[in-house]
């Protein structure tokens, strides 16, 4: 079943999909009923494992059954079970709750950049990240996935590729813009099709990274709040520029970073913009001849 749907499906279903194998082993597709997801659903949602962002189970109870409905979705395209007799399209998901989610203020992403910045086993690596989804907004995936080929320097562009196979150009800063590079030259592989965010010793940073950057201001002695999912809750850039809006404290304090190059990274107010922000309507993509 992995190999029909993409890696990233793959990976958020395939746990759901080995539950359900292992609470009904005996029985075939078309024997299980609406009634036996609905109630290995409250299994998974009794039986989930309690996070920071957890809702009591509610997202684990929704996701099992967005997987049986892959899975089903799939056995109908194959004829192995009638439409009629779906048994996933008459289980209900549970009601999602309001989101959570909410942009950092000022103050906390101030005492964010501070304390990527100056703490744990690479602060350089961790600052440009940080950076990077500071300017953009982009999700982790997209950050993960960026290669050289997608920076254009002339024109201070990053090609992103995000969820739902989602591209588009975004505009940087030129001190990011310069700072990537800088990180692409000193730890790439030479390769322009390689991903860009490396360590010093040139290995490919992945997911857990993430997770090392944003345990350091949840443990002592930072007692700064962190929000369920971090990484999507920094302001959204400017949509004309690209730049942080401009309550956003890069505008008015330069963070430490990368102190082998430079002290921090410059603000960007006063630097000097792109001459021209294309649209993704008029710009193919870094694959294109």
């Amino acid at each position: 079943m992995a190999e029909l749907v993409s890696p990233n499906t793959a990976r958020s279903y395939g746990s759901y999909w080995k539950k359900a194998l292992a609470a009904r082993p005996e029985r075939r597709l078309d024997e299980i009923t609406a009634s036996d997801i609905k109630t290995m659903s409250e299994k998974v949602k009794a039986t989930a494992l309690v996070r920071s962002n957890s809702r009591a189970g509610r997202n684990a109870a929704e996701n099992f059954i967005a997987a049986m409905r892959c899975l089903y979705r799939h056995a109908e395209a194959d004829g192995t079970i009638d439409e009629r007799r779906n048994p996933a399209r008459r289980a209900t998901k549970p009601r999602r709750n309001k989101s959570t989610r909410r942009a950092l203020p000022d103050a906390r992403i101030a005492e964010l950049n501070e304390i990527v910045s100056t703490t744990g086993d690479n602060p350089e690596l961790d600052a440009l990240i940080v950076r990077l989804h500071e300017e953009t907004a982009c999700r982790r995936g997209g950050a993960l996935t960026l290669r050289p080929r997608d920076l254009d320097r002339d024109q201070c562009l990053i090609y992103l590729r995000e969820k739902d196979e989602t591209t588009r150009w975004q505009p940087v800063s030129p001190t990011l813009m310069r700072h990537l590079l800088a990180d692409a030259e000193e730890r790439g592989t030479g390769h322009r099709d390689d991903q860009l965010l490396r360590y010093a010793n040139g290995a490919p940073i992945t997911r857990r990274r993430y997770d090392y950057i944003w345990t350091r201001p949840k443990s002592p002695p930072h007692s700064a709040p962190s929000p369920a999912n971090p990484t999507h809750s920094h302001p959204r850039p400017d949509p004309e520029c690209g730049c942080p809006h401009p309550s956003h404290p890069h505008h008015r304090r330069r963070p430490a970073i990368t102190p082998t190059r430079t002290n921090s990274f410059a603000a960007h107010r006063g630097s000097q913009r792109p001459s021209r922000s294309p649209s993704p309507a008029d710009r193919a993509p870094p694959d294109s001849p």
